[in-house]
């Protein structure tokens, strides 16, 4: 678990905003606010009224996941549905939302001049006591989904929808693979992630002869030295489509884990044990763990056990890993069904989440 101080989002957010909305406005801000709110009337004209509005303003990864809701939504016969996010570039030419527009600040005061219901998809819920992080008792794409109502199955799968020329410029090289070196530069890193970037360079060495590695990830993160550097190059979907021209992926639990998904691509993932595949991951990854008594955690930072779980995790287990994979990635993966639960009056995770939701002003999920 980790303190309240580390989560990606919570109360402070929303004082740090109500304030915003005293603070002097300079000219830049006032056309900033009038483009947005011309926007969101012109989308209003477009579409009509939403019967409902989606926005989770959290990292990349998380947004990638409310394709998930959406398609399972569309595959409910729930239209009208509207998508607010920092990364609409992820959802160009997706059928299941009838509208993806810029977050705008303006968005909750919006939605109740419609009488749309808004719903923010959060699966991290914090202990009443120690505002900690709670580990999650089933898969996080299927709590997003109990956040509008969703039961039954599903299938535990990011959607991206890459155009032809788009995907024909990710082949880079014969028998590529995708890799990243780090996840330090993600909008909320944790610490607990990370596997180190010397151990993915000892990676590019021993297999550089046999594969080209293609380096992607943010211009910050670690050169990996004998890679194709693409670090801070691509945009997500050019990224998205390198790695589907690629045998595999090799990184990290993160976006770039969900785009491989997304490209129905398998990928080599260095798991650990903060986290489980089954709260997180996919089944048709190689996913490698080490689960020690105090796994999951879901701690951010600090570990009190030197990230042993990372750590022992060898760079022959994932040389292994690849080799295995170079087989396993010419069949195409089979969709991963999840069940969701209908929610209880004793599910505590919910009512936790139903807690922190309840600050933003926000409910769990609107009515069906």
């Amino acid at each position: 678990m980790v303190e309240s101080e580390d989560l990606p989002f919570d109360r402070r957010d929303a004082d740090r905003a109500h304030h915003r909305d005293f603070l002097p406005i300079t000219p830049a801000k006032f056309l900033t606010k009038a483009r947005n709110g011309a926007a969101l009337l012109h989308d209003w004209a477009r579409y009509g009224t939403p019967q409902l509005i989606i926005h989770f303003p959290a990292g990349i990864g998380d947004a990638l996941l409310c394709s998930t809701v959406l398609r399972e939504l569309a595959e409910r016969g729930r239209h009208g549905i509207w998508l607010a996010t920092s990364y609409p570039e992820l959802f160009r030419n997706n059928p299941d939302a009838q509208a993806v527009l810029p977050y705008h600040p303006r968005l909750h005061k919006f939605s109740k001049l419609l009488r749309a219901p808004i719903v923010m998809p959060y699966y991290h819920a914090t202990d009443r006591d120690s505002s900690c992080l709670i580990s999650p008792p089933r898969h996080i794409i299927s709590i997003m989904c109990q956040h509008v109502g969703i039961c039954g199955t599903i299938t535990k799968q990011p959607y991206i929808y890459l155009e032809p020329t788009e995907a024909t410029r990710g082949h880079i090289a014969e028998r590529q693979i995708a890799i990243q070196s780090s996840g330090a530069s993600a909008k909320f890193h944790f610490s607990t992630k990370e596997w180190g970037a010397a151990r993915f360079q000892q990676i590019v060495n021993r297999m550089k002869h046999r594969f080209t590695f293609i380096q992607i990830g943010a211009r910050d993160d670690p050169l990996l030295v004998g890679a194709v550097d693409m670090r801070g190059k691509t945009t997500i979907r050019e990224s998205a489509a390198i790695i589907a021209a690629s045998v595999t992926f090799v990184g990290l639990v993160g976006m770039l884990m969900h785009l491989a998904r997304a490209v129905n691509r398998r990928a080599v993932i260095i798991y650990g044990g903060r986290e489980l595949p089954s709260q997180s991951g996919y089944s048709c990854n190689i996913n490698l763990q080490n689960n020690p008594p105090c796994s999951p955690c879901w701690r951010a930072n600090d570990c009190p056990h030197a990230n042993t779980c990372m750590e022992s995790i060898s760079v022959d287990a994932v040389v292994d890993a690849i080799n295995r994979m170079e087989i396993l990635s010419q069949v195409p993966p089979d969709p991963e069904i999840e069940l969701v639960p209908e929610q209880q009056g004793d599910d505590q995770y919910l009512k936790a989440l139903a807690v922190l939701l309840s600050k933003l002003g926000l409910d769990f999920h609107p009515s069906n």
